[in-house]
């Protein structure tokens, strides 16, 4: 059984993260000592790395709620898993289409600046344009 700090050091994740984890329901609640202090253990560690590797890989809080959902359910299939986390790395591709649309579009955005000395600026001009 570890206090907070302890739990932060380990996991690499601020204690202000973890009561927040715990408020919104992420984290089970800890036991805790007569004095406050919040005591940890093994169950809590691995559910704050699960939640550490799922925010690495971009879940957005709502779909790392269902992936708890599926964690904490012994009758989920591997195949609600699977498909959870298949949406996330079709959200990624969109994401990424996104931005390299974005890329494009800055690209020749700059290029119709030859960034010389006039106060001129056909970059600001293309922002005053309709799309």
């Amino acid at each position: 059984m570890i206090k907070i700090g302890e739990m932060s050091k380990r996991t690499g994740i601020p204690v202000t993260t973890i009561r927040y984890y715990e408020k919104v329901g992420l984290l089970p609640a800890p036991g805790r000592l007569e004095s406050g202090y919040r005591l940890y253990n093994r169950a809590h560690l691995e559910r704050i790395n699960f939640l550490k590797n799922t925010r690495k890989l971009g879940f957005s809080q709502q779909r790392i709620k269902a992936l708890v959902s599926l964690l904490e359910n012994p009758n989920r299939t591997s195949e609600k898993v699977k498909i959870s986390v298949q949406s996330q790395l079709e959200e990624i591709r969109e994401k990424r289409l996104l931005i390299q649309n974005i890329e494009n579009q800055l690209k020749q955005i700059i290029a119709k600046c030859d960034g010389g000395e006039k106060s001129e600026c056909p970059i600001l001009e293309t922002f005053h344009e309709e799309t």
